[in-house]
Formats: C-alpha cells, structure tokens, sequence
C-alpha cells in the first residue's frame, strides 16, 4: 500500500512561470502526507513511508468525521502543519512532535502546538482513482468534497483543512506569501495529471528563504561547557555522491542535542561518508548517512559551504537520496562585510539553565524562540544599535545592562562605531543578522531593544513612541482604555499608529515618521498627543513623570522615550516575565476588554507572528504628514 501511494514531487524553480496554465499554492513548511482514510482506519504516510498518525491523533479523528460512514478508501495528499486560529506556523512550531512516541506527551503537545492537515490534492474516491486525471479536475473534485462535508451538517475540523489554490495569478500569491512570510509558492501545471512517486517539472517548488534539508555526516566534539556535540557536519547528493556542505553548531536546545547524540552515535562509522572529507575544527565522529536535518542559513559562499547556517530540526520523515542543493528564488541581500566568516556559529553554553521559573523555559528555549522568530524580528532590528539588557542567571536574579561592546565578540557579530547625542563615539552591538541575534542570547540578554534609528541616519528617528505604563496596582483594563482614548486623539489629528503589546503590562503606540524626522518632532509629537489624553481624562492618565505624585491606578502617558539612545523592547521580544511572554503586534480591534497580554508567549506566538509581522509592517509603511500638524503644536 505504502508504495502505491508514493507522493508526487517537485523540481526547484527561481521564477514564476509565465505561460497561461499554471495554477499556484501556497508552499507549506511542514511534514508531506499521503492521508489514507476510512471510517475504520487512518494512515499519515510520510514520503519515506512512515505512519505518523500516532503522533497527530486530531488528524486522525478529523479525517474519519470527514469520512464519514463510508467503507471505500479516500486518499489526499497534504501536508501537516502547525496552526493558530487561522495563522500557519513554521516546520519548528512542530518540531517536538515529529519523533515524539510518548502518549501523554503527545496529548500535551496536541493542546499546546495544535497541527491540520492542509490538503492540496484529491488520488482516489473509493475506488475511483484520479491520479490520471488533470490538476484542474482534481482540484474540482476536491472542493466538491469538502463543500458537500461542510453542507451535511459536518463536524469540527479545525485538523483538516482544504489548502488555498489560485490559477493563473501567480503574481499576487507570491506578493501575499511576502507578506505573510511563507515559505514560498508552489507553480503547478493545471492540465498534469499527478505522476506518482516522480520528481516532475510540472510541479515547481519556488522558495523565499533559504532554508532546506541536509543530510548529516558526522558531528563534532563540543567544546567548554557545552554537551553532547559541538556541531552536526553537513551534506547534499549530487551524482550519487554526498558533498560537504559545511557545520552548523547553532540553534539547538539541550533536549535537542542530547537526541542527536544518542541518535548519531547508533550510527557511527569509521570512515567519512563524503565524497572528500572536510577539515573540521574539533574531533570529528562520522556515521552512516540516514539522518536528514532541516536548516536555515543566509547564503551559499563561494566555495559551496552554508554562510551562518541554523539547525531548525530532524526531518525523520524525508529520505536522504532525495537531499540535493536547492534552488532559491533571487533576493536583494546586503553585501557580506569583509570580516564576515563564512561559517561562523555561536557557541552556546548551559542551554539547559533555567530562565524562567514558572513557565520552565530554560536559555535554550530562548535560543530556539529567536531561532524560529529571526525571519521576521530581525527586518525590524536591521541596523540599528542594540541596548542589552542582561539576565545571565534567569529572569529572577540580577539583571545589568550593556551598553559598549565587551571583548572577544565573534567577527561575525556586527558592531559600528555609533555617534553619542554628546558628540562622543561608542562601539556598538548592531541588530539585523542571526548570528548577532543570537549571540546576544547566548549573553542571556532576554529582551531585544533596538535605538528608533538606524546607523545610517542615527539622529533621525523612524518612529514616535508612546509607551502605556500602567502604576502599582492598576488594572491592564484601565490600560485598555488609555489606549482607546489615545487613539482617538491620534484619529482627531489625523495621525496613524501602529499597537503592540509591551510584553510585559502596558502596551506601546509607534507613530510613523517621515524620513529625516528629527529627535525632538518625534518627541513633540508624541507628547502633543500624551498631554490630551492625560487633559482629558486626568484621574485615568498622566503624563506626570515622578511616580510619587501620580494618581492611583493612573496609566503614565510616557513620551520620553524619544530621545536618541533610548530604546524600547522590539515587536517579537521576549520580555523577562514569568510566562516568558512577547511583544506582539495588535490590530486595535483586538483592544477589546478582554485583551490579555499574558496570552502571547514563547509558546503561542510563534505560530501567529507571521500574519502579525505583515500587519505590523503595513501599519508603519505610511509615514504620517507632520507639517499639517503645525497649528495643533
């Protein structure tokens, strides 16, 4: 039966095709299924043939209700991913059910990192095979089914989902899948039939990252306190024959390695299994090559080697023949610096330390949160300078910041020279790549804050901050409604704004400026809107600095953040609070009474922040006019 249904797959493609007859989907990052299904039994067959129904039991249950009574055998092809509400996650907001055969704690993972089967294709109706018929037909045939589930009355199947299609308008999937940060896209020819089990070029595979599967070589030794492994040595098939591709040492959580290594080590083997073997920087272990691993990096060098490569996870569902260097659709990518290494990795230490006490997340979960988040955090950190702030020991013990750059940083990690609103000049940490990012976790700086400029334009604020800081003992539901009032201010003067949760308990309001927008607009402009709200509504809001002379339960309307050198925690910051909760963007009609902050954390962001960041992005691409401001200042 396994073999039967062997999945159709796809070649790798760098542009949209341009010829009529082209259909396109989204390309989902997640685990590829064949679903074979009946009202007695269920199988997920992944490409290697491997039944993952026990690991994702609501798609299980989803598709016998879909079923129905019928006796005859359905089978779909899908892939499984990570979902929230209506927001598709990424291959690494699933990645602990993959091998996970623990039943409680697949139960546990079901509740906190619920995964739908996104369905793309109808093979067989009972006994009604329609692998030769065209995609266009299939397609067809697949709506039917899922409209005439939906009007039977149906049932919940928030699991099983029919996957979005478009013909023709290539153009626009791909502006949404950028936007949404899919990805990629996926070009099909409507008029193919589906070739079963064949790589055609009729499905064309379009990526947007770079980010792939590797086949693992061999690892090395770790160095100082670190265990297990020092890094997994990489590699792809071409002609039969594995190439090197390089090491990644960087993206691990303790759990993570302690896997590997008990999993490499039942595969060790004298001799290396690359076609020439590469030099590694510690001791080296080699094994048969049957473990595939998924990676992010930012580009291939020179020589064929993977520049800041970041494991994400094991792909135990892939087949190592079937790695080969991937295409990737062009991108406009910043020049390298010079003093870039190629292969440069963070080398993390006591990844199993505990940060957060009472949401038991340790500084290797940190590690993995920014490792999943980097796509989308690090376009708002891009060069500009970053303020750490410091919890080597966990959030519940002293935390200190760090304002200069200290010695031995890595070269790879970006630091400038930044101009001081005193004249002087300080070495800087600047954001905007994975491997400062990361770096800067592996300092223990929980929380990202970038300065309101970048390096480029450093006594140019990009934005106007309002930071909502509720007194000891004030309610966030008074929070709510300094929020409501400051926007209605904002639509008074005719000023747009972009929400976000503070990520502790208040909630930030970033105003767009145009460029060249000095310092003290952004701060005129913020306080011209502080001082109405605390006008009108004086017993609920201040602007009063000093906490002392503060009403109780009054919100401070902060506008002095706007000052060159200050920062405020970035959209997807972690912020150091017990439920390791995050920065995350808002639509402002989510300000509702019942908006929790406490509700977006390290564990259910991850998989909603992709739509976030598009909104977020959105919000401040327009700059506000300020010069029709003139007569309300």
């Amino acid at each position: 039966m396994k073999a039967s249904f062997a999945p159709m797959l796809a070649t790798s493609g760098t542009a949209l095709p341009v010829a009529d007859g082209w259909a396109f989907e989204p390309k989902y990052d997640g685990i590829r299924v064949i679903a074979v299904a009946s009202s007695r039994h269920v199988q997920l067959l992944s490409r290697n043939g491997i039944d993952k129904s026990a690991q994702f039991p609501e798609v299980v249950e989803a598709l016998q209700a879909f079923v129905g009574r019928r006796r005859s055998t359905l089978v779909l092809d899908g892939e499984l991913v990570g979902v929230a509400g209506s927001v598709l996650g990424r291959f690494q907001s699933m990645q602990a059910r993959v091998h996970e055969r623990d039943a409680r704690a697949i139960v546990s993972h079901r509740a906190g990192q619920p995964v739908a089967l996104m369905v793309f294709d109808l093979l067989h109706d009972g006994s009604r095979s329609r692998v030769d018929a065209p995609w266009r037909r299939r397609r067809v045939a697949l709506e039917k089914l899922f409209a005439a589930r939906a009007t039977a009355g149906g049932v919940a199947l928030d699991a099983l989902r029919l996957g979005d299609a478009v013909l023709q308008d290539g153009d626009a999937l791909m502006a949404r899948a950028k936007a949404e940060g899919w990805e990629g896209i996926m070009a099909k020819r409507a008029d193919a039939p589906y070739a079963v089990g064949v790589r055609s070029r009729d499905w064309v595979k379009l990526k947007l990252d770079r980010q792939q599967e590797f086949v693992v070589g061999g690892w090395t030794e770790p160095r100082n306190s670190r265990p297990y492994i020092g890094a997994l040595l990489l590699g792809y098939y071409l002609d039969g024959a594995l190439q090197y591709a390089g090491h990644v040492g960087t993206g691990f959580t303790h759990d993570e390695l302690a896997w590997l290594h008990d999993h490499l080590k039942r595969l060790e083997r004298a001799s290396s299994p690359f076609v020439t073997t590469p030099e590694a920087n510690a001791v080296a272990h080699w094994v048969r090559p049957s473990l595939v691993v998924e990676v992010r990096f930012n580009e291939w060098t020179n020589d064929g080697h993977l520049r800041q490569p970041v494991y994400l996870g094991a792909r135990t569902d892939k087949r190592t023949r079937d790695t080969v260097r991937e295409a990737v659709m062009p991108r406009a990518t910043a020049k390298p610096r010079a003093d870039a290494d190629a292969d440069a990795d963070v080398h993390f230490t006591n990844l199993d330390k505990l940060f957060f006490q009472k949401a038991k997340k340790t500084k290797g979960d940190v590690v993995q949160y920014y490792t999943g988040i980097a796509p989308l955090l690090l376009p708002l950190i891009a060069d500009r300078p970053l303020v750490l702030r410091r919890y080597p020991n966990g959030i519940d013990q002293p935390a200190f910041f760090q304002q200069r750059v200290a010695k031995g940083v890595p070269s790879a990690v970006r630091t400038e020279m930044a101009l001081q609103p005193d004249g002087t000049s300080e070495r800087r940490i600047v954001g905007g790549e994975l491997t400062t990012l990361l770096y800067c976790a592996q300092l223990g700086a929980i929380d990202v804050n970038p300065w309101h400029s970048r390096m480029t334009t450093l006594s140019n604020a990009d934005y106007s901050i309002i930071d909502l800081d509720p007194g000891e003992g004030t309610a966030f539901r008074r929070v709510i409604d300094v929020a409501r009032w400051t926007k209605d201010v904002m639509d008074e003067l005719g000023i747009a704004g972009a929400l976000k949760t503070s990520g502790a308990s208040g909630l930030h309001i970033y105003l767009p400026l145009p460029a060249d927008t000095s310092y003290d607009s952004a701060l005129l402009l913020a306080k011209l809107i502080a001082t109405r709200v605390a006008n009108a509504h004086s017993k609920q809001a201040t602007v009063t600095r000093t906490v002392s002379k503060r009403l109780r339960g009054s919100v401070y309307v902060d506008y002095l953040q706007n000052v060159q050198g200050k920062s405020v925690a970035s959209a997807f910051s972690l912020r150091a609070q017990p439920a390791a909760s995050v920065s995350t963007p808002l639509t402002w009609d989510e300000l509702t009474n019942d908006l929790d902050p406490r509700d977006f954390t390290i564990d259910s962001v991850p998989s909603q922040a992709a739509a976030r960041a598009a909104r977020w992005s959105r919000a401040l691409a327009t700059p506000n006019d300020l010069p029709s401001l003139q007569s309300a200042w």
